[in-house]
């Protein structure tokens, strides 16, 4: 495992932390922290991975309903790689969806059927985000959670939950202001710049701002490394900040991809539909 957060520390900070972090382990659906507690601890994921759910406390000072960004259970239509020569450097606003609610079986032959049922897991996952709020990120092993509250000395923005069996690094708060503050305030800065900078936020209010910023993570992919395969779930809103990428795709691999709008398009030529508009 290698931590995100301890790349760029010094290795006697990397030893001093070791020594004196502690270690913590959480079964599935065990609840790591929630929102509106005092924050105390900075955690890393040493194995597993963490769910991050977070309950709009912004709805009454903005027009907007919501600004988690539902992306749909899609795969991607294109495959993104590096020129030769450049390293890209980029964001990704991982504000993934919920875990799929529905199991579907299509049957073979002609016509596209869909077959749906709700499973356990779908239920116990609309039971936690009736209860936490909606479900906006996954953090896998390497990542780490838990220092806005530490930075800013503000609640907990956000509730983590463990999504299967987990090992924690835990960091006190005390261990975490005498190592690696300093880093972790330089990146959380440089994603706020990033966002206030970027004509994509544009019109985004100060309230929603604050809510993307620690969900960001920062992604850095070498020459010639695939950045997504055409055909992997989308999961992400990628942004190029630094270099050159390719963008390529089979477009023979899009009737698979997209069977029901293949479908829709064969349709409406044996079945023309016209259209009256009113001047």
């Amino acid at each position: 495992m290698k931590a995100n957060c301890l790349q760029n520390v010094d290795r006697d900070v990397g030893i001093e932390i070791l020594r004196h972090s502690e270690h913590e382990h959480k079964e599935a659906g065990d609840v790591i922290m929630k929102q509106g507690e005092t924050g105390d601890k900075f955690y890393i994921v040493i194995q597993g991975s963490v769910g991050v759910y977070v309950r709009d406390t912004f709805k009454k000072s903005r027009n907007r309903k919501s600004i988690v960004v539902r992306l749909p259970r899609i795969t991607s239509d294109a495959t993104l790689h590096q020129h030769p020569g450049d390293t890209v450097k980029h964001h990704h606003c991982c504000c993934l969806p919920e875990n799929q609610k529905l199991d579907c079986h299509h049957d073979t032959g002609t016509r596209h059927q869909c077959k749906c049922h709700v499973t356990e897991k779908s239920i116990q996952q609309a039971e936690l985000e009736a209860k936490y709020g909606s479900k906006v990120n996954i953090l896998p092993s390497g990542h780490s959670f838990g220092e806005l509250a530490l930075l800013k000395a503000e609640a907990r923005n956000a509730t983590i939950i463990a999504d299967e069996a987990v090992d924690l690094m835990v960091i006190p708060q005390k261990l975490f202001e005498n190592t690696i503050k300093w880093h972790q305030s330089k990146e959380f800065d440089d994603k706020r710049i990033f966002v206030r900078t970027h004509p994509f936020f544009a019109k985004w209010t100060e309230a929603e701002i604050e809510q993307l910023v620690p969900c960001l993570k920062k992604r850095i992919i070498s020459a010639g490394q695939c950045a997504f395969p055409q055909g992997c779930d989308v999961t992400c809103l990628h942004f190029l900040v630094r270099g050159k990428a390719r963008l390529s795709a089979v477009p023979e691999l899009h009737r698979k991809q997209y069977p029901a709008m293949f479908d829709a398009a064969e349709m409406s030529k044996r079945h023309p539909l016209y259209f009256e508009y009113d001047n």
